[in-house]
This record gives structure tokens, C-alpha cells and sequence, in this order.
């Protein structure tokens, strides 16, 4: 180590700039002060870039400072406002708030703007020639993803470009993907399908069936592939198309729905890679919500599973003819998206004691986005049958309970049968949830009496003005520590309840997370929105703590005017 510190700053930087892997990076940097001055300020900051398509200083300063361009290695461009040129007040960080906004200046002008960046002139930008021209000057380039609408890139050019050097791409086609000319992207023969030795390959879109091939050819090359998102193929009934290679390192999948009854060759290709597959933790489904019977891959060594719907629960379910379980005491964490009303097939018909039998009981989180269910029977179901549940985050706008109505109320039914029971859609008070899960350290959904200063964090996340309102001061601070404080004298084993933090220093600051059930997903971001007695920010993940904290409008007290006495004083 004496040695490498004996170095000049221009050596280091050679040095650090062969160094792809951020992780190691930052292991780097914590070894003493002068390694962490140079890394994190020079180096750190652009090994992993999230930039909006249309923020063009950053094309700028890498056209500008080819050293820094050579530094970036992964690079997600995301489009989400097309209508906004340069969107410098919301820029990429509130969709997708992955890294702080990396810019040359070093300084954050997040809360420069105190009007409506609606309201400001918009500048002439050439996105389709300003982006083709400034990726020409990445030639260190390893991993690159595009989020939201691609419809104006030269998609075709940039893989041309790169897809000999990356071993990352991610492609998210949920709108209409077309290169210029109005041609369809990929083409058959696009650079895409020479693609090798990828770590990533994320394809969000719907193919032809004659795609099926090139695809597994571009998987055959790439053996090392860990994280792995299979496009939607139309249906084919030819026996001659490629198998799935065998990757001996995945790790995280993306399918569509897998239809139990049915001739489609592609769909039982991906069901027969998948099935007892050894390396696979993460499987996430892509469909939306289904009415056919769906079949359920067997993976041994599977710990989330992401996106399910009411259908492929029941797929879970142990046969009658064999008890055998898809889901295996390796499952920790569940995530249900849809939950409808029961289905006239019955093999579809939906019972959460049924359904529960196809979970292991050693589950430790669950996270249930929308039921239309009576939700007292859900939670009776699930304190039966995951007792040792740690996790647990219900739908955020309530679902439907089945609740006693009081006898005031009762008799203003004119009836012979005055209503007893009503049905409410409401969060479950929290006291409910923890005599049913004792063992909870997180939930979400729930009724803890902070429904207003939760709404006023999440709204100053939201806001694009820069500007504090004047209901966020030192008294929502108090109020929201003496809450907190409550229930973590209540409920000692609680670390966080609909997003805030119970396990800080709340005498000093308390801690919101804007989105507690996206901690559930491999890729939760968890943004933060931080108050103290003096200031607010936000905080993202990435480099930096978060955004520069905005001190707080103290309230001046209205002056007392003065009394005059008869006698002049």
C-alpha cells in the first residue's frame, strides 16, 4: 500500500480507470483518506450513470472530458418526460432514483428553480444525434440500458457501436419499439443477436417466433449469464426450434405466463429450462393478470418470487395425485400483484386456505399490492399459516374489510333487518396486525393515526417547484417523533412501520421511506425522505448521501404592538 501512496495523482488515476467492478471500487477507496479523495470525486461517481435521454449537459461534459467518459461503465438512459427538453428539476431522480445526478459542476440544483419547470423555455434538442454522437465517446462502455420510450434512438447504430464491448443490456419495449425509418427493432439481422459473453440481457418486448433462434444462439455464447429477461414470442407449433442452453449461473429471471394446456412450443421450451433449474433465487412474472390455468416451474433453490397473480398461487398448490411442492423451504419472500374475485372454472376458484398450503411456512415477507377479497380472512389464513413472518406490507390504499356497524348507525337502515355487518375498504389498524404477527420487524398498509404527515412527505418527493411548504416545520417534526416514539415502546421489535424508520436516532431526525413494499423487489431503490428539527431532503442510493437538505420557514412571531400609557411610557 506505501507504494501505491507514494504515487502521483495522474498515476492513481491510470490506475483506478482499470478498475471496472464499482463494488471494488469502493472497497478501494476505504482503505485511507487520500484513495477515498480521489475515488469518490473523480472515479466513483460515473462508473454507474441513470440520466434522462434529454439532460444534455451530461452529453456535453463527456464529449468535453474524454477522461471521464472513459469511466463510465454502466449507463441507463431513461425517457419518461419526452415533452420536457431539459428536465433539470426532476431530471432522472424521482422515477428512477438509482444515482445522484451526476454532474461536473459537483453542486446539486435540484431546488435552483422555485416556478414550474413547465413554465420555462424549452431549448432545441437533437436527441437522436446529440445521444448517437455522445455514446461514440464511451469506449469503456459495459452494461447499457434504456427505460421508457426508445422510439426516437438509433437503436440499430448503437449496438453496432458497442455490442462487441458490453456485457449488460437492458431494453425496456413497453412502448412501441422502432429505429428510424419506421423499421421494427431488432431486425433479424441486427448486431443484437452477435451479442457474447453477456452478464445481463434484459429484452422487455414481444417478438416474432422466428426470433426464438437468434436468441438462444445469443444465450449459448454467454454462459455466464446471470440475470436473464425473456422476451414475449408469438405462438409456434414447430418442433425444430432451439433449446434453452444450459446457464449454470443464473441467478434472477423474467418470464411471461406459462400456459398449463396448450401446443405453443416456445412456452414449454422456457417451462423446461426453468424446471429444476439449481442457480435461479429471483423469478418475476411479466403477464398481466390471467384466466387460464398456469403451470409453475419447480426451482429448488428459489427465495422470491415477484409479480404473481390469484392463477399462479393456485398453480402452487400441491396435486392431489402428488404432494410434492413446487415451492420449496428456500422461498423467503413472495410478491402478490393481482388478487381478483373467484373465476367460474373452478379450477380457478380462489380460497386463501387452499392457497396457503402451496407457501412454505418458513416465508419470512410477503408483500400483497391489491386484493378484492374480505381481507380479516386473509389475515386469519396467514397468522395460520406463516407464523414466523417478518415482513408483511398490505395494499397502501386498503382493501376490503367485513366490520361490525355500530347500533346508531344500524338503526338509520330502514329495514326490517337492520345491516349488522358492513363492508369497508380501509388499512387495518396496526394493533390488529401485530396480535395476529407478533414476530413483524416491517410492515406496511397499516393504520398508525400518521396518514397526513405521511401524504406531506410523500407530496415533497413529488414536487417539482424546489419550494417548502409551510406545513413542513419544527412542529410536524415533534409530532412525528412523539409518534414514532410511541410505537416503538409498544411494539419493541418493530424496525419500520409504513415506511418509517423506528430503529434511528429519532431525537435528531426521522426517516420516511416513499415506497416500503419496493424494498421487496432485488432492485428496490428504498428513497428516502429525511426531517430534522433545521432542514428536509431527500435521499437517493448511489454515491452521496441524497440532495442538499432545504433548511426549514420558521414562522416569525407576529409583533406585539406597543401600549401607550397616559402618562407618556
Amino acid at each position: 500500500m506505501s507504494n501505491i501512496l507514494i504515487q502521483a495523482t495522474e498515476v492513481l488515476d491510470h490506475i483506478f480507470d482499470e478498475i471496472d467492478r464499482r463494488e471494488d471500487l469502493l472497497s478501494f477507496a476505504l482503505t485511507c483518506a487520500r484513495l477515498r479523495d480521489i475515488i469518490i470525486a473523480s472515479h466513483l461517481p460515473y462508473r454507474r450513470v441513470v440520466i434522462s435521454m434529454y439532460f444534455q449537459p451530461f452529453f456535453d461534459l463527456i464529449k468535453a472530458r474524454q477522461d471521464l467518459a472513459g469511466r463510465v461503465r454502466e449507463l441507463t438512459l431513461v425517457n419518461l418526460h419526452p415533452q420536457v427538453v431539459v428536465p433539470r428539476a426532476h431530471a432522472f431522480r424521482r422515477d428512477f432514483p438509482a444515482s445522484r445526478l451526476l454532474f461536473a459542476s459537483g453542486y446539486d440544483d435540484e431546488f435552483l428553480y422555485n416556478g414550474n419547470y413547465e413554465t420555462r423555455a424549452r431549448l432545441p434538442f437533437d436527441i437522436r444525434t446529440t445521444l448517437d454522437d455522445a455514446l461514440m465517446y464511451l469506449p469503456r462502455l459495459r452494461c447499457l440500458q434504456f427505460r421508457g420510450d426508445t422510439g426516437k434512438l438509433p437503436l440499430e447504430r448503437i449496438i453496432t457501436t458497442h455490442h462487441d464491448l458490453l456485457e449488460g443490456f437492458s431494453l425496456d419495449g413497453s412502448y412501441l419499439v422502432r429505429a428510424p425509418g419506421d423499421t421494427p427493432f431488432p431486425l433479424l439481422t441486427s448486431d443484437l443477436w452477435t451479442m457474447a459473453g453477456l452478464r445481463t440481457l434484459e429484452l422487455s418486448m414481444t417478438l416474432n417466433f422466428s426470433y426464438w433462434n437468434p436468441f438462444c444462439d445469443v444465450l449459448g455464447r454467454s454462459p455466464m449469464l446471470e440475470t436473464l429477461s425473456v422476451p414475449l414470442f408469438s405462438h409456434s407449433i414447430d418442433d425444430g426450434l432451439h433449446h434453452i442452453p444450459q446457464l449454470s449461473y443464473l441467478r434472477h429471471v423474467s418470464v411471461h405466463n406459462l400456459a398449463r394446456d396448450g401446443d405453443d412450443v416456445i412456452s414449454q421450451r422456457i417451462y423446461d429450462f426453468l424446471n429444476g433449474h439449481r442457480s435461479i433465487e429471483e423469478l418475476s412474472w411479466q403477464s398481466s393478470v390471467s384466466v387460464v390455468p398456469l403451470r409453475v416451474p419447480r426451482l429448488p433453490t428459489l427465495k422470491r418470487m415477484l409479480n404473481m397473480s390469484h392463477v399462479h398461487a393456485l398453480a402452487c398448490r400441491p396435486s392431489d395425485r402428488s404432494n410434492r411442492r413446487v415451492l420449496t423451504k428456500t422461498l423467503e419472500t413472495i410478491s402478490l400483484a393481482m388478487i381478483f374475485l373467484r373465476n367460474d372454472d373452478p379450477a380457478l376458484e380462489w380460497t386463501w386456505k387452499t392457497v396457503c398450503l402451496a407457501f412454505p411456512t418458513s416465508l419470512r415477507s410477503l408483500h400483497i399490492v391489491h386484493t378484492a377479497f374480505e381481507s380479516y380472512a386473509m389475515l386469519d389464513a396467514l397468522c395460520r399459516s406463516f407464523p414466523g413472518l417478518e415482513e408483511l406490507y398490505l395494499p397502501d390504499q386498503g382493501s376490503p374489510y367485513r366490520i361490525q356497524v355500530a347500533e346508531a348507525v344500524a338503526r338509520t337502515y330502514q329495514s326490517h333487518h337492520p345491516l349488522q355487518i358492513s363492508m369497508v375498504n380501509r388499512c387495518p389498524p396496526i394493533t390488529e396486525i401485530m396480535e395476529r404477527f407478533p414476530r413483524l420487524s416491517s410492515v406496511a398498509g397499516v393504520d398508525i393515526g400518521m396518514d397526513v404527515q405521511t401524504q406531506r412527505m410523500r407530496a415533497y418527493h413529488t414536487s417539482t417547484t424546489g419550494t417548502i411548504p409551510t406545513y413542513i416545520n419544527m412542529g410536524m417534526f415533534h409530532d412525528v417523533v412523539r409518534s414514532l416514539v410511541s410505537l416503538r415502546e409498544r411494539y419493541p421489535r418493530l424496525r419500520s412501520v409504513n415506511g418509517w424508520h423506528l430503529d434511528t436516532d429519532l431525537a435528531r431526525e426521522v426517516i420516511m421511506g416513499v415506497h416500503p413494499g419496493s424494498m421487496t423487489y432485488r432492485d428496490g431503490i428504498g428513497v428516502q425522505v429525511v426531517l430534522t428539527r433545521e432542514s428536509i431532503c431527500v435521499r437517493y442510493s448511489g454515491p452521496s448521501s441524497g440532495s442538499l437538505p432545504v433548511p426549514l420557514q420558521f414562522n416569525r412571531p407576529r409583533p406585539i404592538p406597543r401600549t401607550y400609557y397616559r402618562n407618556g411610557y
